[in-house]
């Protein structure tokens, strides 16, 4: 497979990855309310901080922090070595896959879709916080992906998302790593 041809293959990934989400979400927000807890009930041992909840949470953040290679490889101010490595728009694509990979496993610890309570999630502290924010950051990459290139008054303003979205993510980071830090056993 060329190179074009994996980026036009990768491409797809994300936006896959998306639909099986969104698919999940509207699934979830149709079912009857029995239904609903059911279905859910099987993530119940993912949430928090037990066993299997830090594990998913664990997986997660290694998907997110893997994504920022993205980052690393488009700055590395060499064409030639960015090429090398596979292009930027390899590593987009791989970036946003990642991501999402790593959104949903965050926020299924997190207590999505199950008994997620969005009102007090900054009263929690860190947790809710790095939620929010995840939530921000994923809502403000979609945003660049998907809207800017499609909207040509975005496209003189992209730089100001990219600082913006930089911030965030340096912000969840932080955020994430509190929560981590200070979580009660």
């Amino acid at each position: 497979m060329t190179s074009p041809e994996m980026n036009a293959a990768l491409a797809l990934v994300p936006v896959a990855a998306a639909l099986a989400c969104a698919a999940v979400i509207l699934t979830l927000l149709l079912l009857p309310a029995d239904s609903r807890s059911d279905l859910t009930g099987a993530l119940e041992g993912y949430r928090g901080g037990e066993g299997a909840g830090l594990l998913i949470a664990f997986v997660g953040l290694l998907a997110i922090a893997y994504a920022q290679a993205y980052t690393l490889v488009k700055r590395t101010g060499d064409p030639k070595l960015s090429k090398k490595l596979g292009g930027a728009g390899f590593w987009l694509s791989l970036h946003i896959a990642m991501s999402v990979i790593g959104v949903v496993f965050v926020l299924i610890h997190a207590g999505f879709p199950y008994r997620a309570r969005l009102v007090p999630l900054p009263a929690r502290s860190y947790a809710g916080l790095a939620t929010v924010l995840l939530i921000g950051v994923t809502a403000s990459g979609f945003f660049g992906r998907y809207l800017y290139r499609r909207i040509p008054v975005f496209k003189k303003q992209f730089r100001y998302w990219q600082q913006v979205h930089l911030v965030l993510t340096l912000l969840l980071f932080a955020f994430a790593i509190l929560h981590a830090a200070t979580a009660e056993e």
